[in-house]
């Protein structure tokens, strides 16, 4: 079912080489010097190439699930990571460190279930794509500070679910 590799191609489509050692690759990131992170699902990591695809080490594994999808925010040099199982959405800086971990007060009214897509956007926004709920959360963002839960979109019949705490994590 899965191949558990990364495939690279040209611009031109033509192949240009695969690169394995993973288990269940799902989110890749370029970051602007070049450096490629790849959310290694099956090995709870994130994993780190540079622009020419050699290995450079790895990070997040002993706080990482199931590492999905990434984001980064070139601004405050931040790369977000959904963590699909945990339900959460952890913050690292572009060295690997672990900043903080968005994530609910209460685990019986998660405020993730099951996020997955993640974007930044211009004004440095987080959005959150959430699988289970049907919605997408955004999150402000400054480059000091962690985000703070700024405006949701509930896509579910269950409006009154939203009205939740977050506690962002060191």
């Amino acid at each position: 079912m899965y191949n558990h590799r990364v495939q690279v191609f040209a611009s031109d489509g033509s192949f240009i080489q695969q690169i394995g050692g993973f288990r269940e690759p799902a989110g890749i990131a370029v970051v602007p010097d070049g450096r490629i992170f790849v959310a290694d699902s099956g090995n709870k990591c994130i994993k780190i190439f540079d622009a020419h695809w050699r290995y450079l080490g790895k990070f997040g594994a002993d706080l990482l699930k199931t590492p999905w999808y990434l984001a980064v925010d070139t601004a405050s040099h931040r790369l977000f990571v959904s963590d699909f199982r945990n339900n959460a959405v952890h913050a690292f800086d572009l060295d690997g460190n672990s900043l903080f971990k968005i994530a609910s007060d209460d685990p019986r009214e998660r405020l993730f279930s099951g996020p997955r897509g993640l974007a930044v956007d211009q004004s440095g926004n987080l959005l959150v794509a959430d699988c289970y709920t049907n919605s997408v959360l955004t999150f402000d963002s400054s480059p000091h500070l962690p985000p703070v839960y700024h405006w949701q979109s509930p896509l579910s019949s269950r409006p009154d679910r939203w009205q939740q705490r977050i506690r962002v994590a060191p």
